[in-house]
């Protein structure tokens, strides 16, 4: 008796919304998703500014047999830049990358202007 035991170099599919560059307002939820394929299933790995990325402090990866997703709680300027995703199984490995802006709020803005306002006419009223 023989088995055959096929190997499928891993795929990963975005849709529309998460090929275009993303767009955060500060303090919302970052979220990135994709859908993975392959044989046998391809451990993913999310990485931020090359830096492996951990579900912890506002950080939680779900990855749930062909789907994948990475959401930041509260995001930041900080939060701004590349993010890659890659997948990888004994076939061989696929990664893709987002771009991620994360725009300050409004009210830090506010707040900013207000202490400048104040050092200079010593009155800001908020």
């Amino acid at each position: 008796m023989f088995f055959l035991r096929a190997s499928v170099k891993p795929a990963i599919i975005l849709d529309a919304p998460m090929k275009e560059a993303q767009k955060v307002k500060g303090g919302n939820n970052l979220n990135l998703y994709a859908n993975i394929e392959g044989v046998p299933t391809p451990k993913v790995t999310w990485f931020h500014k090359d830096a492996e990325l951990k579900s912890s402090n506002g950080i939680s990866i779900d990855t749930k047999d062909t789907f994948t997703g990475l959401t930041i709680k509260g995001s930041t300027a900080k939060h701004s830049g590349t993010y890659k995703l890659v997948a990888e199984n004994v076939a061989g490995k696929a990664e893709t990358e987002f771009n991620v802006t994360v725009r300050g709020k409004i009210v830090e803005v506010t707040i900013v202007l207000c202490n400048l306002i104040q050092v200079y006419t010593g009155f800001c009223h908020q």
